[in-house]
């Protein structure tokens, strides 16, 4: 999909496949950065901290509830690169990541419940915010860069 960056064709499979990359290497980013995160503040791995808010019954005075926060943040960074890569325009990373998150909240309701706890809900939209504005601004810098015209 690199190259000009003109009028494009509407092409459901297209978006359907990136989607589909996009939600699974956010999980692959953020299975990898609880993976650190967990590791760094000696708590096992769950898969309760992908998919429920039930590590923040306590608020955020366990270890396990820290980790989930920081994971989440640093997953952005894996976020907004997986934007660069795969959507690659700065227009569609909005539609992208609000989507991607989304279904992060739609999987996490059929997981285990609606999740309950207010931390939980602003680590999630702050994570979406952010990876929605760096995402866009690192595709609108690659479309403002120079076109580089070889002459023979």
């Amino acid at each position: 999909m690199s190259g000009f960056f003109g009028k494009e064709k509407f092409d459901p499979q297209l978006i359907i496949a990136q989607m589909i990359v996009m939600q699974t290497l956010h999980y692959l980013c953020l299975g990898f950065a609880f993976f650190l995160m967990d590791g760094a503040m000696g708590v096992p791995i769950t898969l309760d901290q992908f998919f429920t808010s039930n590590v923040f019954a306590s608020g955020l005075t366990n270890n396990l509830a820290l980790g989930s926060v920081f994971a989440n943040l640093l997953a952005v960074a894996g976020n907004v690169w997986f934007l660069y890569i795969v959507v690659e325009r700065a227009k569609k990373c909005l539609d992208f990541a609000a989507t991607m998150y989304g279904f992060h909240i739609l999987f996490c309701w059929y997981y285990g419940g609606m999740p309950t706890h207010w931390q939980w809900w602003t680590t999630t939209i702050a994570s979406a915010v952010v990876t929605i504005l760096v995402g866009e601004y690192v595709c609108a810098r690659r479309e403002m860069r120079e076109i580089t015209i070889v002459r023979r």
